[in-house]
């Protein structure tokens, strides 16, 4: 790695730390808004903005100007956490401004070649993520439609940072080169659907919704495909990594989660919203996150600890096996029976068959902050 972001950890800490309280609000509250809240802000975002500050300098094999801010970004992300737990919203909104105008500050320096897909993803999040903090911040003085808050973010941001890491990432386990051609097609029609969708949110027409939703399934589907046609062209000399499985999860929850949202808008009946939030957070944000997590922890932390060791011809651990892969496997399995699980007892209002899949991800969450910290040498 060209350049090693230390404060990443810490932020993804901070966002498995939100996940579990969302974990709780959800089982104790039905306040969708609270606990949505929790996780999109608290999770997703603080794990995009601590993934970014490792991804974007190193795919520009540029060191960030002044680093040490980015520890200020992480602590600007603990307050937020604590607003959003107990519902300051409006403090919640002017802290995730700041910080999210500090970060883009931060990291737009070293943008240099935005020609890789990847890259363009990364940068098209970056501005929905600061337009986000924008029409969060606008919610203290104008009716601005929660919904829209929130999917903004999710939508514009979340969905482009997930594409384009996975774009990199993926072809990558299998020594593959992406299409340009069809990154680019995959990229600006994704770009199309995102501005549908956040105009037919800000306007709660319907009918728009139902349009955009259509479309971003659509785009759904060709990405899905692309990583289907890479997988069915590498598995062979590789079989399938972990992370993959993972990510390929995640975008089949994506799916499920976008044709629940039709449902909703096309019918007008809002029953359904809690399976959205489902298949959006758990199934497509968890596991997308996980798998990532699970990739990208193991290797900033060896070349902290350990990369001036091997350079110096000294023996130090295998980063490959830091994780041991039948854990990961089974992590990964016993996680998505859960999740369906999940969603089953759901569907006849038990809420509390979460609970499963709570356990089974806290159970592996503290083995593998062990298993890190015990090979950090913490």
């Amino acid at each position: 790695m060209f350049y090693l972001s230390k404060v990443t950890p810490l932020f993804f800490l901070l966002a498995l730390t939100n996940l579990l309280i969302g974990f709780f609000l959800k089982i104790s509250s039905q306040d969708y808004i609270h606990y949505g809240f929790v996780f999109v802000f608290g999770f997703i975002a603080i794990t995009i903005i601590g993934a970014m500050y490792q991804i974007i300098p190193n795919s520009q094999q540029r060191q960030l100007y002044l680093p040490n801010l980015s520890y200020i970004s992480f602590l600007l992300g603990v307050i937020l956490s604590i607003l959003l737990v107990f519902q300051s919203y409006k403090l919640a909104s002017i802290v995730f401004f700041v910080l999210v105008v500090l970060f883009s500050a931060h990291v737009l320096p070293v943008l240099k070649n935005v020609k890789p897909i990847t890259i363009k993803f990364l940068t098209a999040s970056l501005v929905y993520m600061f337009l986000s903090s924008i029409v969060f911040l606008l919610t203290n003085f104008f009716q601005i439609p929660l919904q829209a808050v929130i999917h903004t973010f999710t939508v514009g941001a979340m969905i482009n940072a997930v594409f384009g890491v996975e774009f990199a990432w993926i072809p990558m386990f299998y020594m593959q080169t992406v299409n340009t051609k069809r990154g680019n097609f995959i990229f600006w029609l994704n770009q199309l659907s995102v501005i549908f969708i956040l105009i037919s949110f800000l306007t709660l027409n319907y009918k728009l919704i139902s349009f955009a939703v259509l479309l971003q399934i659509l785009v759904t589907v060709l990405f899905l495909w692309f990583v289907i046609d890479t997988v069915k062209r590498g598995k062979a000399l590789t079989g399938i990594p972990y992370a993959v499985k993972f990510f390929s999860a995640g975008l089949s929850f994506l799916l499920g989660g976008l044709v629940v949202a039709f449902f909703v808008s096309f019918t007008k009946n809002h029953i359904l919203i809690d399976f959205h939030i489902d298949f959006m957070i758990l199934g497509f944000g968890v596991f997308t996150i996980t798998g990532g997590m699970l990739h990208l922890t193991p290797r900033i932390l060896w070349n902290i600890v350990y990369v001036k060791k091997a350079q110096q011809g000294k023996q130090v651990p295998q980063v490959n096996m830091v994780i041991p892969k039948n854990k990961a496997e089974r992590f990964f399995s016993l996680l998505f029976l859960s999740f369906i699980i999940g969603l089953l007892t759901e569907g006849f209002g038990f809420t509390y068959g979460w609970a499963l899949f709570y356990f089974v991800f806290i159970f592996y969450s503290i083995y593998f902050v062990y298993k890190l910290a015990v090979f950090t040498k913490i």
